[in-house]
């Protein structure tokens, strides 16, 4: 709870990935790449983001070091990845990614938080994961929210009586 990481335009044109004192001093630019939705590693010694390259890959999942070191991609396909998350543990990241989905369709990956071992936590729709607290459920949205196990078992959809879609879900810590 020390320090922010936030996406801001003032660098140039994109966003680009920034990060200040709890209290808004410090503000300081942590790379030139473009860069949002920042995620802080559990220990804080990382950063992941969401990052179009505008090329082939689209949107890709890339991290750095805290004080942005160490830049490069982590979860980079012909895809589009995006909305990194991190198990509290930090050995995990979910993620939502169009591979191998149908057009305009977004599902939940899993990957170690060293991008090896992806694998598809399910087959239903889904993005913007967030972890339990324990890290043993995953929370998501798809128009409505769903909670899985880790592993993909138990899947849930939570009623939720809101006019429209429910998106952007989160646990609370």
């Amino acid at each position: 709870g020390r320090r922010i990481a936030f996406a801001s335009v003032r660098g140039g044109s994109m966003p680009s990935i920034w990060v200040m004192n709890a209290d808004g001093s410090k503000q300081r630019r942590l790379s030139r790449v473009s860069g949002e939705y920042p995620a802080w590693s559990p220990d804080g010694r990382k950063i992941a983001f969401d990052r179009n390259t505008f090329g082939p890959t689209g949107w890709d999942i890339w991290v750095m070091n805290a004080d942005g070191s160490h830049l490069r991609p982590l979860i980079a396909s012909r895809a589009d990845e995006q909305g990194a998350a991190w198990s509290p543990d930090g050995t995990t990241i979910a993620y939502g990614s169009d591979r191998g989905a149908p057009p305009n369709y977004t599902r939940i990956w899993l990957a170690n938080a060293d991008g090896s071992g992806q694998h598809l936590l399910t087959r239903r729709g889904g993005e913007r994961p967030a972890w339990s607290k324990r890290g043993t459920y995953l929370l998501f949205t798809a128009g409505r929210i769903f909670v899985a196990r880790r592993d993909g078992s138990g899947l849930t959809s939570v009623p939720v009586q809101v006019p429209g879609e429910a998106t952007l879900a989160n646990w609370t810590r």
